[in-house]
Parts: C-alpha cells; sequence; structure tokens
C-alpha cells in the first residue's frame, strides 16, 4: 500500500475552510444576540366605552361636574410654554474672556430672505 502525500496547496485549502466555518458560526451567534436584545414593548389599547344609544331627558349635577373636569384636563395637556430669547446683554452678569484659546473666528450671521407675496388684482 502506497501512501499518498498531501501536497501544500491542499493543507492551505483545509486550513482555509475551517476559518471560513469558524466566521460562519459566529456571525450566526452573533445574529441571534441580536434578536435577544430587540424586545419590543407591547403598549395597552385603552377600551374606549361605547356611548349608550338612548337618550336621558335630565342631566345630574353630577355629570356636569364630570365633564367640566374633562374640559379643564383637556386644557392643561395643549398649553406650550414658549421661551422667549432676549437679545442683548442682561446686567449683572459677568463677562467671559475673549479669545481663551487663541482663535479668533467671529461668529456669522444667519441672512433671512424675504419672501415678496404677490397680490392679485381683480377686475
Amino acid at each position: 500500500m502506497v501512501t499518498r502525500r498531501t501536497t501544500t496547496i491542499e493543507i492551505t485549502n483545509v486550513i482555509l475552510t475551517t476559518a471560513s466555518r469558524r466566521r460562519r458560526r459566529r456571525r450566526r451567534r452573533r445574529r441571534k444576540r441580536r434578536r435577544r436584545r430587540r424586545r419590543r414593548r407591547r403598549r395597552r389599547r385603552r377600551r374606549r366605552r361605547r356611548r349608550s344609544t338612548t337618550t336621558t331627558t335630565t342631566t345630574t349635577t353630577t355629570t356636569r361636574r364630570r365633564r367640566r373636569r374633562r374640559r379643564r384636563r383637556r386644557r392643561r395637556r395643549r398649553r406650550r410654554r414658549r421661551r422667549r430669547r432676549r437679545r442683548g446683554r442682561r446686567k449683572g452678569r459677568r463677562r467671559r474672556k475673549r479669545n481663551r484659546r487663541g482663535s479668533s473666528r467671529r461668529r456669522r450671521r444667519r441672512r433671512r430672505r424675504r419672501r415678496r407675496r404677490r397680490r392679485r388684482r381683480r377686475r
């Protein structure tokens, strides 16, 4: 029986294939980890109360109070505070030393382009 000698090319091929297999395994593991991280939070849906179709002739004081409360709550939510920016220096503020780092870069002013509206004349 004659033993066949393995060539260097064959050896290199084997090494390469094993390396690629390892890489593939690593990739698979990484993907699994990513999937685990992404966990969607389920939002609870609030069930809406259906209004009754039957109408009542009289409204009690308690129902009126409830309505008022609802209105107030809605108004509070809608309000948004706008912060006013003041131009110019305020009194009593400390002055910062300019040109501390050696760079003398001036602030660029943004130019606002005004759009002209054309008025159509009615005949």
